[in-house]
């Protein structure tokens, strides 16, 4: 007989080599046994750890997991299937006992039992197993971490229902029963689970997960349920009564806790316990457990009604996905950014086929709309089409500016924005808010890749804002959107020490910042000796500037973290973004072309924004460089893949106390305050500004701004501003706005 072991997994580097190597372990016999692990887009170790077992496995991010169990038989052959979950760990006899009970009855189609407990237990955990573990022989129901099935059974019933996020094993024990098949809970059929309820907190939270996937799995609840339901609604008019101090309380209590003894005693029947003993300990647990339940019930009908609501039903999904502070301050500020957001995680875009012909319609709208709209492209557009697009001239900032006017069409809503001016230039231009929705929208879904989510907590390294106001304004949104900041502008030993105590306390999901920043974070992190691996940041994402292979490898070592490179720009938003296997993908906001390539393949980068109308970016050269690659990726993603050569470097000053300040501060200063600057370093104690002024830069103006510049790099820097007419670029032809020591 041979068996094909299937297991599903996310993120379990804690406890999926102990599992794997249990399966390694077992008693098989003559029997034959295959193992494959099929991953939900893990960002952390699991495969490392999976591949130096020498077992096979697929990535297959953001589907379900009962797609995820699919996948795994369908790329098995084995007569028995198994499923097990990575943090259940096999007992010896585990396969050889389920075989038994395939072989004693030829009506078997599921064999399986309920979850184990590990040796160290809290009273909860084991009042829960204890409440099972007699259970044998046939049922209506098995955990989907512990179950085979005969091959011809599962694929009789199709599988497990991928629409479904949770209750995927009850439907298709269900489904196995109503075939004509038995499901039978064998006693020897054991795995401990790592992950069974330990608080009653815990019962009543997850067992509303489940509930609610029972329900729409076609389940409907039993009479302990309905109990429960109503025992609910007693809870909630108990709550009423004691906010109103009414003299309804006492009765109303006592009625309560007579209702939770006979519930307890109900479900208790159900699992046929009936010591009173027993009872007294099972009655918490029972009863979270039916409060959970009952929750699930209010949840389903809830989403029932609410479907009939379409403005409700968006509104609840935008909290669900977005938490309430980003789901409100999207709502506000875009027209219809969840419409954007589904429109943007559609299917059709995980297919090439899909993808092109969603960019070649956003190109054609763009084209119709530049062609009606903006006076530069009226005479440049004689029709629409695909094939005139390429006709187009490029442009790039300084066309823009100087035909500013021209470039800007009716779109009304807009916000205000500015380049952080690399080039010593800064760039101020208006963005319609539709493309930023679009920006925003495709910032978080790609970020999803890795498992970040919108509301998660964020470790920024960044600038921060220089005025008092600004940094008000600025503490307040990163208290809203739960953001811990590191300012780039003040960098040393005792800043960064205390930014760990920080993340130690505040526990953040993932690091947000310059690959330049963090490298120095880490840098000092481990002059002081500390254990970065205990923040426990499993991601960083690293924008704004080039990546270099040594600060990637350096953050890793420090903080045991994967580390994520995306590539955009501020006119543009993110351009492209770094998937599991380490390949830069162009996103289906942008389209990308490479002027003037070399033998390589390298040249400049040539972006279109498929969305920007309020001052289209139509083959915007950028100023970068970098080439595109048609080999396909292991993600499966139909999307391009973008080697980029030549980007934003940026610098530190050192300062003669001792500090490094990043070199965005000269941006963050004299942006919009002059024309054009340029700071170089000429020695340790000595910085010095080239400044192309305004008309209207005075020489006050420029006192004040070597004041706010002598508070970042200490009284002990000399400062000299020198006025000149002209910045000449570097040997590289770039305009750079620092040049350090």
């Amino acid at each position: 007989m041979r068996f094909s072991i299937v297991i599903p997994v996310l993120n379990g580097e804690k406890y999926i080599g102990a599992c794997v190597q249990c399966l390694k372990n077992l008693v098989v016999g003559d029997d034959c046994v295959e193992i494959v692990v099929i991953d939900n887009g893990s960002t952390d170790s699991t495969l490392d750890i999976v591949a130096a077992h020498g077992i096979p496995y697929q990535v297959h991010p953001m589907v379900s997991i009962a797609k995820l169990r699919n996948i795994g038989a369908a790329i098995t052959d084995g007569e028995i299937l198994g499923f097990i979950d990575s943090d259940c760990f096999a007992e010896e006899n585990w396969l050889q006992a389920a075989k038994k009970e395939f072989l004693s009855r030829q009506d078997v189609g599921i064999v399986g039992n309920y979850y184990g407990m590990p040796e160290k237990t809290t009273w909860v955990e084991r009042v829960w197993y204890d409440a099972k573990k007699d259970i044998v022989g046939p049922v209506n129901f098995l955990p989907g971490g512990n179950m085979f099935f005969h091959r011809e059974v599962f694929e009789q019933v199709g599988g497990f229902d991928e629409g479904l996020s949770t209750g995927e094993d009850y439907d298709i024990c269900q489904r196995v029963i109503k075939a004509g098949w038995r499901v039978v809970c064998a006693r020897l059929v054991n795995v401990v689970h790592m992950g069974n309820f330990k608080t009653l907190k815990s019962v009543l939270v997850k067992e509303r997960w489940y509930g609610k996937g029972m329900f729409r799995a076609g389940g409907r609840p039993s009479r302990p349920l309905i109990a429960a339901f109503v025992h609910l609604f007693l809870g909630l008019s108990l709550i009423v009564f004691l906010v109103n101090l009414s003299l309804l309380t006492i009765p109303v209590i006592i009625a309560d806790s007579l209702l939770v003894f006979c519930v307890s005693i109900q479900f208790g029947k159900h699992v046929k316990q009936r010591k009173i003993l027993f009872l007294t300990r099972f009655a918490p647990v029972a009863f979270a457990y039916l409060c959970g339940r009952s929750l699930s019930i209010m949840d389903f009908i809830s989403e029932k009604v609410i479907a009939l609501i379409p403005p409700v039903r968006d509104a609840l999904r935008m909290y669900k996905e977005f938490g309430l502070v980003l789901a409100l301050a999207y709502s506000i500020r875009y027209r219809d950014f969840f419409g954007i957001y589904q429109e943007l995680s559609q299917p059709e875009l995980r297919t090439f086929l899909g993808y092109k012909a969603y960019v070649a319609k956003k190109i054609i709208a763009m084209t119709a709309f530049l062609k009606t709209n903006v006076p530069y492209y009226r005479d440049k557009l004689p029709h629409v089409s695909l094939d005139i697009v390429g006709l187009l001239p490029t442009v790039d900032k300084k066309i823009i500016r100087e035909n500013y006017a021209a470039f800007l069409s009716s779109e009304s809503r807009f916000n205000r924005r500015s380049t952080s001016g690399t080039t010593g230039e800064p760039f101020l231009f208006e963005k319609d808010r539709n493309a930023s929705a679009y920006m925003d929208a495709m910032m978080h879904l790609s970020y999803g890749w890795h498992g970040v989510k919108p509301w998660d907590r964020q470790a920024r390294l960044w600038g921060r804002a220089v005025s008092r106001k600004g940094r008000v304004v600025q503490w307040i949104k990163d208290l809203l959107l739960r953001r811990k900041r590191l300012s780039v502008f003040l960098i040393n030993d005792a800043a960064c020490k205390k930014f760990y105590q920080e993340l130690k306390r505040f526990r953040p999901r993932y690091f947000y910042c310059y690959p330049n920043a963090l490298y120095q974070f880490a840098l000092s992190i481990e002059r002081l000796g500390i254990d970065g691996a205990e923040l426990q940041v499993p991601i960083a994402i690293c924008t704004g500037e080039i990546l270099f292979p040594f600060q990637r490898e350096k953050i890793e070592k420090v903080f045991q973290c994967k580390v994520v490179n995306e590539y955009g720009s501020t006119e543009n938003g993110i351009l492209a973004m770094e998937c599991e296997y380490g390949r830069l993908h162009v996103l289906p906001t942008v389209s990308l072309e490479i002027a003037g390539g070399d033998q390589d393949g390298f040249g400049e980068i040539v972006v279109t924004e498929l969305n920007s109308r309020n001052l289209p970016f139509m083959k915007y050269r950028n100023g970068d460089m970098g080439r595109i690659v048609s080999t396909g990726c292991d993600c499966l993603r139909p999307f391009p893949i973008l080697e980029v050569k030549e980007g934003r470097i940026d610098s530190y000053i050192k300062c003669p106390n001792g500090n490094i300040v990043y070199d965005a501060i000269l941006a963050y200063l004299f942006k919009g305050q002059v024309k054009q600057f340029r700071g170089v370093q000429e020695n340790p104690n000595v910085l010095r500004i080239d400044v192309i002024p305004l008309d209207h830069t005075s020489a006050d103006s420029i006192d004040s701004l070597k004041k706010k510049l002598a508070g970042f790099v200490g009284a002990e820097m000399t400062i000299n501003v020198s006025i000149v007419d002209e910045i000449p670029a570097d040997k590289s032809g770039k305009l750079r706005y620092f040049i350090p020591l």
